[in-house]
């Protein structure tokens, strides 16, 4: 026996008579490869959560790439839609209804941008002409718009269980916006009066953009709606307009 051998001979020995785990050269050399081998994998690791997180990210970034082409092919194809639902529901006469027939005032801009409105005039003035040119402009814009006369919104609600809910639900948050003709045409009762200030005062606190044209004038309205509605109209940015061209009804015969 060698005497390298006696030692570790007596080095065990020692070991197990006080109760020690004895570790010899060849246990020492394993324990050595296997830490080796745990630091490789250790390394690996890393190396392997550093390329997920780099091919996560590029793929994020891809997605998102493609996310925003989607939706810009989206907008596109949503613009084309909405004219041509535009085209397919307005009524034959204002079909050429175009906003730069109309002017770009300061004040037609702003409506453009966003801006309510309240558009008063006489006869033959241009106000529903200037409608369907403003909701043909929104639906080329990817804008969802309704041109609606005041009787049809009554009509439609007034059959309702809640017409206040009708109200909400079919003229409300839903609607970008809100374009209502023939204003002036709708006083047949108190309750009249009620529901539209009711949308539109809806409107207004949800920040919501609606239009309204009639005929008459500032004085008319005011007398039959009130100050406050005509203040939702046309305060906080919104904008008063006043038609008074002479008919061109007339000057088409």
């Amino acid at each position: 026996m060698s005497i390298e051998n006696i030692i570790e001979y007596q080095k065990k020995a020692s070991c197990e008579e006080f109760g020690i785990q004895y570790v010899g050269p060849e246990e020492e050399g394993r324990q050595q490869m296997l830490d080796a081998i745990e630091e490789c994998r250790k390394k690996q690791y890393e190396e392997t959560q550093k390329r997920i997180a780099t091919e996560e990210a590029e793929r994020k970034a891809r997605e998102a790439k493609e996310a925003e082409e989607r939706s810009l092919n989206s907008s596109h194809q949503t613009a084309k839609e909405l004219t041509a639902t535009w085209m397919r529901t307005t009524p034959l006469r204002f079909r050429d209804a175009d906003i730069s027939k109309v002017g770009k005032s300061r004040q037609m801009t702003a409506i453009l941008d966003g801006a309510s409105a309240l558009i008063l005039g006489s006869n033959g003035a241009g106000k529903t002409y200037t409608a369907y040119a403003l909701a043909r402009a929104w639906s080329e814009m990817a804008h969802d718009a309704i041109v609606i006369k005041a009787t049809e919104i009554l009509g439609a609600i007034k059959s309702s269980i809640d017409p206040f809910k009708a109200i909400r639900d079919r003229y409300g948050k839903s609607v970008r916006h809100l374009i209502i003709d023939e204003i002036d045409k709708i006083f047949e009762s108190k309750a009249d009066f009620v529901y539209l200030n009711y949308l539109i005062d809806f409107r207004y606190e949800w920040m919501l953009q609606t239009v309204v044209l009639g005929n008459g004038t500032k004085e008319d309205f005011i007398g039959n709606l009130g100050q406050s509605i005509y203040s939702r109209l046309t305060g906080d940015g919104g904008i008063g307009i006043s038609l008074n061209h002479t008919d061109r009804r007339k000057e088409q015969k």
